[in-house]
């Protein structure tokens, strides 16, 4: 099915494009948002069921996998091993391409624990791709005000923002990510995208 741009859209589609893929280069070059070195730990039997799913995946054996983190987290002992359990089996789902109950899971974690910046941003990427892009919007807000320096996040919602054509919100979220320690590409990477998205609002009616 052909679709048809005015000027105006043809831009705005041509600046989105060029800014999420800018958006791209950074998170790959960030990398992932891991937890951090002092993260809390689950419960001894959490922590070892979890690993049991973990070793299972590794031998490809997803249904004794999805039995075990389904066990960790039916067993946790409490709030902090329920977070954990729930964020991991999320995390499995989503490699497995089921991102309706990754989302679930991943819901059912924060609930638990809502000060995980790592799973407010896996959500909202899940929620992107789920087509619910103003839920998604609203979960990476939440990442970035919780991990206001780390650049993957503050990037993958300054994308969200751009695919949105909210430029000024974006522009002010690329702004804030060169104050942060990035490496010299990035911030090369970083301004060419300000460049753009700058040209883009001034053009935009």
């Amino acid at each position: 099915m052909s679709r048809f741009y005015s000027r105006v859209a043809a831009r705005r589609h041509r600046s989105a494009g060029f800014a999420l893929a800018i958006g791209a280069t950074l998170l790959l070059a960030c990398g992932s948002p891991g937890a951090p070195p002092a993260a809390p730990k689950p419960a001894e039997r959490t922590q070892v069921l979890l690993d049991e799913a973990e070793a299972a995946e590794r031998a490809r054996d997803y249904n004794k996998a999805r039995e075990k983190y389904l066990q960790a987290i039916s067993e946790a002992p409490d709030a902090r091993s329920a977070a954990i359990a729930n964020r991991e089996m999320a995390s499995a789902l989503v490699f497995w391409g089921e991102y309706d109950g990754a989302e679930t899971h991943m819901k059912a974690s924060l609930k638990h624990d809502a000060s995980q910046a790592r799973v407010w941003h896996d959500l909202g990427l899940v929620q992107e791709h789920q087509g619910k892009p103003h839920l998604a919007l609203e979960s990476l807000k939440k990442a970035v005000l919780l991990a206001p320096k780390e650049p993957r996040v503050r990037v993958a919602y300054a994308a969200l923002l751009v695919k949105q054509s909210q430029y000024s919100a974006a522009i002010a979220q690329y702004e804030e990510l060169l104050k942060l320690p990035i490496p010299d590409r990035i911030e090369s990477a970083t301004h060419k995208a300000l460049q753009l998205l700058r040209r883009e609002e001034k053009q935009a009616p």
